[in-house]
């Protein structure tokens, strides 16, 4: 994966100083505005390093991770489990 993303930006990097909790606040935002059938409970961790990172990467991750979430939600309301 990480090779793919290395190839869709020429291999260049652009990494800078982040700090993650502002970063997952931000994004987690935006595709809470996206999809508004749901619920995003947030919990920060305190005195997060800041840390130096490429952002653009960072964030392809957690909107992968929001998606997924998001579509394992849909997935598992959709069934009906019997016992």
């Amino acid at each position: 994966m990480d090779k793919l993303l290395d190839f869709a930006r020429g291999g260049k990097y652009e990494v800078e100083p982040t700090d993650i909790n502002e970063m997952i606040k931000k994004s987690s935002g935006m595709f809470g505005r996206t999809k508004k059938e749901i619920k995003i409970h947030r919990k920060y961790q305190k005195d997060v390093w800041i840390v130096e990172t490429d952002r653009g990467q960072i964030e392809q991750v957690l909107m992968n991770l929001y998606v997924n979430a998001w579509r394992w939600r849909s997935l598992c309301s959709n069934r009906k489990y019997h016992s």
